[in-house]
């Protein structure tokens, strides 16, 4: 979602701060998911258990990975243009 906005500028550049829906969204969804998680009575709800910091880690960087493989192209563009 945030590497899409530009074919060359990275997505840290100004995205969130360009359009605070987009930071909304993203903070909500966190948020939720965080709460689906860690607080008991929500995670009794939907049958959940707090998962250990290092598995946390490991989903974050998994689901992160195309952010970042999208950045190292975008780094790769600007440095031929």
């Amino acid at each position: 979602m945030l590497n899409c906005r530009s074919a060359t500028a990275s997505a840290f550049s100004a995205t969130l701060r360009s359009n605070r829906w987009l930071a909304a969204g993203l903070a909500l969804s966190v948020a939720l998911q965080v709460s689906v998680l860690c607080v008991p009575d929500i995670a009794a709800v939907f049958h959940t258990v707090p998962l250990p910091a290092s598995s946390l880690a490991l989903i974050a960087l998994t689901a992160s990975a195309a952010l970042w493989m999208e950045e190292l192209r975008k780094v790769a563009v600007r440095r031929r243009l």
